[in-house]
């Protein structure tokens, strides 16, 4: 019983739903009394997680059974969207704000934040949709855009360059996908963003110091050139070239 119960929980972020827990044979007192006694938490109302678990989490991962916990409880149909999809997805969370889960609603006619869920209203489409986990998870082209929507710009990129370098096709489809969305408030941010964002970006660091050159109004660098000797023998590859300075730039550290 436990054993099943757990498989279920490593599939959906560590969160388990209470109606699951009785359907693999757990009373409603049992599950109580490990609530009572501590050995569980409740994330939501019927959505539980052990607290050895919970303890060993870190920010994203507590975000994401957050997300778990509140689509599976919710009683309207809801897509996992903005922030709570990037996450989803395994994109980048520096300077993003984890406090809130994001879904989007086609029911509702204006936006709400209530019990740490932000509730966003709008257009979804069926390609905007992909399966992540058994929920319904904003596509990455949406993902990216829905997130600079709402980011700052230099969080954005961060998002946005790790995506493409996931799937060099997803800076098309989203500036595609932003036309139409055009008048949608934050698109003009998220137009900069993913006008700007390279895949060629190998980490965050890298991410954040392009930003960094182009707020200072540096030259745009070339990404991840190869140097070679005469004979073609590889010598070096700089995360940053600046040609017509005769420059390399590199990022390195924490």
């Amino acid at each position: 019983m436990y054993e099943i119960l757990k498989t279920l929980a490593d599939a959906q972020g560590g969160v388990v739903m209470r109606s699951q827990a009785v359907e693999v044979g757990y009373h409603p007192d049992d599950i109580d009394r490990l609530l009572k006694r501590g050995e569980w938490v409740s994330l939501r109302r019927g959505a539980y997680v052990e607290r050895d678990r919970l303890d060993a989490m870190d920010d994203v991962q507590k975000h994401r059974a957050r997300i778990h916990a509140v689509v599976r409880s919710l009683r309207v149909p809801a897509v996992v969207s903005h922030i709570s999809a990037a996450v989803m997805h395994g994109l980048p969370e520096w300077g993003l704000d984890l406090d809130n889960v994001h879904v989007s609603r086609t029911d509702l006619h204006s936006p709400r934040t209530e019990a740490g869920v932000h509730h966003h209203a709008g257009e979804i489409m069926d390609t905007d949709v992909v399966q992540i986990d058994g929920l319904r998870v904003m596509s990455l082209p949406r993902a990216i855009i829905d997130t600079a929507r709402i980011a700052d710009f230099e969080a954005g990129v961060c998002v946005a360059d790790a995506a493409i370098a996931l799937d060099p096709t997803v800076q098309s489809a989203a500036l595609a996908r932003l036309n139409e969305m055009r008048d949608w408030q934050g698109s003009r941010n998220a137009g900069a963003v993913i006008e700007f964002a390279d895949g060629r970006s190998e980490s965050v660091g890298e991410s954040r110091l392009r930003v960094l050159f182009r707020n200072h109004l540096l030259p745009k660098p070339e990404l991840q050139v190869e140097f070679r000797r005469p004979s073609g023998l590889f010598v070096a590859r700089s995360d940053f070239y600046f040609r017509e300075q005769r420059t390399i730039g590199e990022f390195d550290g924490k």
